[in-house]
């Protein structure tokens, strides 16, 4: 039974491995996007927020190194896997826990769509800006 649940929680480390390394990409290619952005501030602006993505997600991705290594080197008395994987809890107290982390990646989702979009608008307004400039000059 032990191995089992190793094995589950091996595959559950790869599957965040696999998510993290998505998130890290998307975010990378946020900041080239965004380019050098040293003339525009909303350009500026985005660029910083991407890097703000970027760091984190490299954060996210130690600690997932760490608990992968705790996991690898996991000793029966080792009890940070055993609260995290605990599947003694009652199904009310699972239902509370599944609930709080479905919120909470609803949440990262909804603010992650809506740098997205401010993205996206900044990018159309910028665009717009340079339009109005080129027929003032063409007007000139």
């Amino acid at each position: 039974r032990s191995e089992l649940q190793r094995a589950k929680r091996l595959a559950s480390v790869t599957t965040l491995r696999a998510e993290h390394a998505k998130g890290l990409e998307l975010c990378q290619a946020g900041v080239a996007a965004a380019g050098n952005g040293n003339t525009l501030p909303h350009i500026v602006e985005c660029r910083n927020a991407w890097e703000e993505l970027v760091e984190l997600w490299q954060g996210l991705g130690k600690d997932l190194e760490v608990a992968a290594q705790e996991l690898a080197t996991e000793r029966p008395e080792h009890t940070f896997w055993r609260k995290v994987f605990d599947t003694s809890v009652s199904e009310a107290e699972r239902q509370t826990i599944l609930a709080e982390a479905a919120r909470c990646a609803a949440q990262f989702d909804q603010e992650f769509q809506q740098q997205r979009q401010r993205l996206v608008r900044r990018k159309k307004v910028a665009v717009e800006n340079v339009g109005d400039r080129l027929l003032v000059l063409g007007n000139a």
